[in-house]
């Protein structure tokens, strides 16, 4: 995740070549999702608070049924474009990359055109208001188009201008979130998520100016760009169906909106559990891909190791200590109307350690191998709605938050399996075992401490407690290297500096290093 060396990109004007270190792209994805974290994790506390479970689950399997067309019309158009824009950038070929841009984009507005018409069809079978259906589909335009504008930075390598972009975007969404929900209730908030996405659904139609066609986009490259989508596609499908929110439509046809309030919000708090590691990984697809392009494999066998191995020791303590202190936290944060959602939502927060298979997932996208996560998850999608079938109606959101976390288990073995047989790249199996029973311990400390009195103030005291004890279970048990240490510490550069300071020294202390 952090080698030394320098990953191409593009200046200001997302002309030319920049040189940015991986630890500087890292550092600045990191900064530009954590912004677009915060801001949903905001915007879905106030929609909780203001609309109640039944607001917010209607509202909820608005935005779903939007993004499970989107993925379905998309054509994994997106991840296409930051693939190969990357790609073509290792290459050399920086002239290319604008002509590829609009090429996509101009097929991507037709998709999303036709994406738009199905929503439509599919909001009125359901049976919702004409007003909404039009706020619905507007959303559903400006949200895929501006993301599509996110994923050519992403393939550009300037994630400084995302971190701009996502922190504009998400002062929008709290602020129409916050008018929305309360001047027009479930319309008003689906109004304030269209206002976000418009910012950058404007950028992105800046990428059709005529100036962009400086190099034609070649057969061989189409060729290799659709064969790509189309497997990408694929994959974003069956990966709709395993990882992302399909147990809403069942919940909302056998149970009910207030039932899908219950399982979401345990999905955003498992979400902010997960995201903030792993938002360290989005720039090692690009990165993947470029080194992949410059045919230095050893890079990406050298990073890929040392990713997985930092983003467990990260990940496995935030994830289990967050499921430790759910009883006490998701009341404090969406009210004690959601107090139900505790059990099954402690479920989904702990089995999000997963995420530490994202840095296997950007190898194989990087490496053009997207035709094994469509194949493979064929077989997850299978069992993930044969799971919904036979466990929601009886079971709920409940049953829900434990076939979600048997599925994405299986699916994750798969992918270790394929990385390590048929790629050749070593897993670190070991440290990922030792890392998470020292994870387990700190957290166990920390349920403990919170079990008692539940507050804001055993929160706070539980999180001193684990983070003490988990910094000296990692140095007892020889976790962390000098050199991962001097990795961390090029992502932690544009911290403050009593902040990069103090960290620094925490790290060197826990791997024994002066």
């Amino acid at each position: 995740m952090l080698d030394t060396g320098r990953a191409p990109g593009a200046n200001a004007a997302l002309g030319e070549p920049a040189r940015h270190t991986l630890a500087e792209d890292t550092a600045w994805s990191a900064a530009a999702s954590v912004s677009s974290l915060v801001g949903r994790l905001v915007a879905g506390i106030i929609i909780a608070r203001r609309l109640g479970p039944e607001g917010t689950g209607q509202l909820a399997y608005l935005v779903w049924m939007a993004d499970f067309v989107g993925t379905l019309s998309g054509l994994g158009l997106q991840n296409t474009m930051t693939r190969f824009l990357a790609d073509v950038q290792g290459r050399g070929a920086v002239e290319l990359t604008s002509s590829l841009a609009r090429w996509i984009l101009v097929r991507f507005l037709g998709l999303s055109v036709v994406g738009a018409a199905a929503l439509a069809i599919a909001g009125a079978e359901a049976k919702e208001g004409h007003e909404t259906l039009s706020l619905l589909c507007l959303y559903f335009l400006a949200q895929g188009i501006g993301s599509l504008y996110l994923a050519h930075l992403a393939g550009r390598q300037r994630f400084d201008i995302s971190a701009k972009l996502n922190l504009g975007t998400s002062c929008l969404l709290v602020a129409g979130v916050l008018a929305g929900t309360w001047t027009g209730g479930v319309r008003g908030a689906l109004a304030g998520y269209l206002a976000a996405a418009l910012l950058p659904a404007c950028l992105s139609l800046t990428l059709l100016r005529g100036r962009a066609c400086t190099r034609a986009v070649g057969p061989l490259l189409r060729k290799r760009v659709w064969s790509y989508a189309v497997n990408t596609w694929l994959a974003a499908i069956v990966s709709a169906l395993v990882w992302s929110r399909v147990e809403i439509f069942f919940i909302k046809r056998y149970w009910g909106d207030g039932d899908v309030a219950m399982f979401t919000v345990g999905l955003s708090l498992a979400g902010m559990a997960a995201q903030g590691p792993a938002l360290l990984c989005g720039a090692l697809m690009p990165h993947f891909a470029a080194r992949a392009g410059a045919k230095d494999m050893d890079s990406v066998a050298r990073t890929y190791a040392q990713a997985t191995r930092l983003l467990a020791l990260m990940l496995f303590p935030i994830c289990l200590g967050v499921a430790a202190v759910t009883p006490a936290l998701l009341p404090l944060l969406y009210g004690a109307s959601f107090t139900p959602a505790v059990p099954s939502a402690m479920v989904l927060v702990a089995f999000s350690v997963l995420g530490v298979a994202t840095v296997g997932s950007s190898l194989v996208y990087g490496l053009e191998r997207s035709q094994f996560i469509a194949v493979s998850g064929l077989l997850g999608a299978a069992l993930s709605v044969s799971a919904c079938f036979l466990a929601i109606p009886i079971w709920g959101f409940w049953g829900a938050a434990w076939t979600r976390s048997a599925v994405q288990c299986t699916m994750i073995g798969m992918g270790f399996w394929y990385i390590a047989r048929r790629l050749g790249f070593a897993v670190p199996f070991a440290a990922l075992g030792r890392t998470l029973l020292a994870a387990l311990v700190s957290a166990a400390l920390a349920y403990f401490a919170t079990a008692g009195s539940p507050s804001s103030w055993s929160i706070a005291v539980s999180a001193g407690i684990m983070t003490v004890c988990y910094g000296v279970i990692v140095r007892q048990m020889g976790l962390l290297s000098l050199s991962d240490v001097n990795a961390l510490e090029r992502l932690f550069a544009k911290m403050p500096g009593f902040f990069a300071r103090a960290s620094r020294s925490a790290l060197v202390w826990i791997a024994r290093a002066s």
